[in-house]
C-alpha cells in the first residue's frame, strides 16, 4: 500500500527459450498453467508451482482497517459517488481536489464529474487553492459546455505558472488543452494571452513541460512553436543509456532489437517534438524545414522495433502534406530517403542452377536438420538476393511488412521452415494475412492491408518490388481476407543445394555469425 494506491516491483519467476505462450490461467490449485505452440507447431501445457519457503496461505480477502492507509479508505468512499448523483458528493469530494495524493485527487474529481454541472461549475472560478483549481478546471473542461470556455481559460491564466511545482504546471497545460479541445477554440484575445503565457515556458528544465507546451502552441498556431520546437531538437542531449536488466537475453527476437537500441539509442524526446511539429502551419522557413527533415533522416539510423521505419515515414509524409510546392521542390534531396534498414554489404545473385523444389527434395538437399558447416556470408547474401529481406527483417535488416524472422528457430524446426517457404499458403497467420480489397469502381486490389489514422488504407502488394497503394476508406466497398499467402511461392527455386542449405542455416541461426551452424565440421 502507498497512500490511496499501491507501489510494486516486477519479479521474474519463469522464463525459457523458446517460450511462445499462447494462453494462460491460474488453476483452482493455485498453480499457473500456460500453453505454448501455435501456427501448426506442437503444443505444450506447462504448470508452474511455487517451491520456495515463503507462506502460500491464502491472503485475507478483507484486511483489517488499521492495515489500510487512510487515503485508500477515503478513495474507496469517494468511489461510491462515481456515476451516482448524490446530494452529499460535492461536500465530500471537493476538499480532496487539493490533495497531494494523485489517486485520491482523481477519485474526488470523478465523483464531482458525476454530479450535475450546474451544481458545481461556479465553484471552480472561486477556488483559491491552485491544485484544486487545476483539478476542478479539468473536470469542467471534460463535463462542461462551450459557455464555460472563456471562464476556464481566464481562471487558469491567472495562476502564476512559473511559481507552481512541475506537476501543477503540467496540470495547467493539460487543463488548457482539454478546454480548447473539448469546448472550442479560444477568442482571438484569449488565444493571444495563451500564446504569450505559454511561449515563456519553453524551454523548460523538465522536458514534459516543454513538450506539452509545444503541443498547445502548435494547436494555437503560434508563430514561435516551430522555432522553439526545432531548437529543442537541435539542442537535444544524447539519449540516456538503456538497461534491460538481462531481459534481452531471454528472447532472440526481442532481445536483438533491445541490443540494437542499446548500441544506437532512439532519440525519443526529439522524435516526440518532430511528431508534434508535423502539422504546424506557422513559423516555417526553408532552413527550419531542412533541419526538420535532416533530423528525421538521422533518426532513421537509430535502433528501433519493426514499426519504427513506418512511424518515421508516416511522420515525414504528414509533414510534407503541410509543405508548400516550393518547399517540396527545395527539399526533394532529403525527403526521398527510406527508413527501412538496408544491408551495408553488396548483394549478389544466386549462382544456381536452381530447380522447382519440393519439401522432400529440399530437406534431402540440405542434409536434414544438421546444418553445421554452412557459409554465413552466402546465407546472409541470399536472404536479401531472394527478396526475403524485402518483407522480412532478420537481425535488424530488411522490411517490416511481414513478421520478423529472428525468432524462427526458437519456435519452429527446420522442416517447418522449409514447408513454410515452399507452401506459404498452408498455414497463414491472421496477423499477416492478405486481403482482397473491392473498390467502388469494381476493381480489386490484393495485399496486406494497413488501416491508417486518417481513415485511408495502405495496401502492400505481394510483389516486394511493387510500391504500396493508398486508398481512401470511403472508396472501398468491401475488404475480405484471402486464403492465399502474401508471400509468393518459388522464392528459393533459383538456388542450388549448397545455396539453399546456407540460406536455411542463416535463418535457423537467427542471423548470428557465431552460431554452431557456421562452425567447421569436426574431422573424424
Amino acid at each position: 500500500p502507498n497512500g490511496a494506491s499501491y507501489s510494486a516491483e516486477p519479479e521474474l519467476f519463469v522464463s525459457g527459450t523458446p517460450l511462445p505462450v499462447t494462453d494462460g490461467v491460474i488453476g483452482q490449485d493455485g498453480s499457473l498453467y500456460f500453453a505454448m505452440g501455435g501456427r501448426g507447431a506442437s503444443a505444450t501445457l506447462v504448470r508452474v508451482v511455487y517451491t520456495g519457503s515463503e507462506s502460500t496461505a491464502a491472503i485475507a480477502k478483507q484486511p483489517t482497517l488499521d492495515a489500510i492507509p487512510k487515503e485508500a479508505i477515503l478513495r474507496r468512499q469517494l468511489e461510491q459517488f462515481h456515476g451516482v448523483i448524490d446530494a452529499n458528493a460535492l461536500e465530500a469530494a471537493w476538499p480532496h481536489l487539493s490533495s497531494s495524493d494523485r489517486f485520491l485527487r482523481n477519485a474526488a474529481r470523478v465523483a464531482i464529474e458525476s454530479q450535475p454541472v450546474e451544481r458545481w461549475s461556479g465553484r471552480v472560478a472561486s477556488e483559491t487553492n491552485a491544485q484544486a483549481r487545476i483539478a476542478g478546471s479539468v473536470a469542467l473542461a471534460r463535463m462542461g459546455k462551450p459557455v464555460h470556455r472563456e471562464g476556464l481559460i481566464d481562471g487558469l491564466l491567472t495562476l502564476n505558472f512559473h511559481t507552481l511545482p512541475v506537476e501543477q504546471q503540467l496540470g495547467v497545460l493539460r487543463a488548457l488543452t482539454l478546454t480548447v479541445e473539448r469546448l472550442g477554440k479560444p477568442t482571438p484575445e484569449q488565444r493571444s494571452r495563451c500564446m504569450d503565457a505559454i511561449d515563456s515556458v519553453v524551454p523548460h528544465p523538465d522536458s514534459r513541460v516543454s513538450h506539452d507546451a509545444i503541443r498547445l502552441l502548435v494547436y494555437l498556431e503560434s508563430p514561435s512553436a516551430v522555432t522553439k520546437g526545432m531548437q529543442l531538437i537541435v539542442d537535444r542531449q544524447p539519449p540516456a543509456p538503456l538497461s534491460w536488466e538481462g531481459i534481452e537475453a531471454m528472447n532472440a527476437r526481442y532481445g536483438s532489437a533491445l541490443k540494437r537500441l542499446q548500441a544506437k539509442p532512439t532519440p525519443l524526446s526529439a522524435i516526440d517534438i518532430a511528431f508534434t511539429l508535423r502539422t504546424a502551419t506557422q513559423g516555417w522557413t526553408i532552413d527550419l524545414r531542412r533541419q526538420y527533415f535532416e533530423f528525421l533522416n538521422e533518426a532513421g539510423k537509430a535502433g528501433g522495433g519493426a514499426s519504427y521505419p513506418g512511424y518515421l515515414e508516416n511522420t515525414r509524409d504528414e509533414a510534407l502534406a503541410f509543405c508548400t510546392d516550393r518547399e517540396r521542390t527545395d527539399l526533394v534531396d532529403l525527403t526521398g530517403q527510406s527508413f527501412n534498414p538496408i544491408p551495408d554489404f553488396p548483394i549478389t545473385q544466386p549462382v544456381g542452377p536452381g530447380k522447382e523444389w519440393t519439401v522432400a527434395e529440399a530437406l534431402e538437399g540440405i542434409g536434414g536438420k544438421k546444418l553445421v558447416g554452412a557459409n554465413f556470408e552466402n546465407g546472409r547474401n541470399l536472404f536479401h538476393a531472394t527478396q526475403c529481406g524485402a518483407c522480412h527483417r532478420l537481425q535488424g535488416l530488411g522490411g517490416g511488412v511481414g513478421p520478423d524472422l529472428t525468432s524462427v528457430p526458437f519456435k519452429f524446426d527446420t522442416p517447418y521452415l522449409i514447408e513454410a517457404i515452399i507452401n506459404p499458403s498452408k498455414d497463414v497467420s491472421d496477423q499477416y494475412q492478405s486481403s482482397n480489397v473491392l473498390l467502388d469502381d469494381g476493381s480489386v486490389l490484393s495485399g496486406i492491408v494497413i488501416e491508417q489514422p486518417d481513415k485511408s488504407v495502405v495496401i502492400y502488394p505481394s510483389d516486394p518490388k511493387a510500391k504500396s497503394i493508398t486508398v481512401a476508406r470511403e472508396d472501398i466497398d468491401k475488404i475480405s481476407p484471402s486464403k492465399i499467402s502474401q508471400m509468393p511461392a518459388g522464392l528459393i527455386n533459383s538456388l542450388n543445394k549448397s545455396e539453399l542449405r546456407n540460406l536455411t542455416a542463416y535463418i535457423m541461426a537467427s542471423g548470428n555469425a557465431k552460431h554452431k551452424n557456421f562452425e567447421k565440421p569436426a574431422k573424424n
